[in-house]
Order: structure tokens, then sequence, then C-alpha cells
């Protein structure tokens, strides 16, 4: 009986809104409609930010120290080469070489001269 209450409720309250929306001009209902789709974006990442913290505490009582080592099934990336003229430009040294190292090494330097202490 509740739940039909509760169908009868939305019903009743989905003619309620058309109503409102068919006395509104075509602007109007469009700015509802992005305020809506922003409502729906924030209660999709409260959802998802309340899954991570779960997670996140199932990871540290399970022995892991962050999510990243849960998912990727490693632990974090350590730089170890970095450009000296772009600070942005690092390597971990694993995989293939970056485009800056090959130019630099092209250029008679060695990988060993951009390792970070």
């Amino acid at each position: 009986m509740e739940t039909l209450k509760s169908v009868q409720g939305i019903n009743s309250m989905k003619v309620s809104i058309e109503r409102c929306v068919n006395a509104m001009k075509v602007e109007e209902v469009e700015e509802l409609v992005i305020e809506l789709q922003q409502c729906i974006s924030n209660k999709h990442n409260a959802k998802r930010n309340r899954l991570i913290e779960k997670w996140q505490e199932e990871a540290i009582d399970a022995g892991y120290g962050n999510m990243k080592e849960v998912v990727s099934g490693t632990k974090e990336k350590i730089i170890r080469y970095q450009d000296p003229t772009n600070s942005a430009n690092t390597w971990s040294g694993r995989g293939r070489k970056p485009c800056w190292l090959v130019d630099q090494e092209g250029s008679g330097r060695s990988k060993d001269e951009f390792l970070i202490n």
C-alpha cells in the first residue's frame, strides 16, 4: 500500500511539473534543464566520492597504501629522470624512452646526466 502511495505521489508530481513547464518560456525551460543537469552531476559526484572514501578505507584495512595501488596492482611510479630545461618532462625509467631523452642522447648526452638524486 505504501508503494502505491509513493507511485501516486510521483505521478502527481510529474503532472504538476509538466503544468509548470508548459507555462514557462522556452528560454526558462532551457535554463531549468541546465540547472537540473548540474544537480544530476552533483549527485553523481557525491555518490562517486562516497564510494571512493569507502574503498580507500577498505584498501587501508587490507594493507594497501592508496587506491592507485589497488586499481593498478602496482605501487606509484617513481620518477627517476628529468629534463633540466623543462621540469614537466620526466621518465620513470620503465617503458619506452620519451622523445626529450632520445633527442638529448642523440646530441651526445648520457641518460645518467638526467638522473634525479
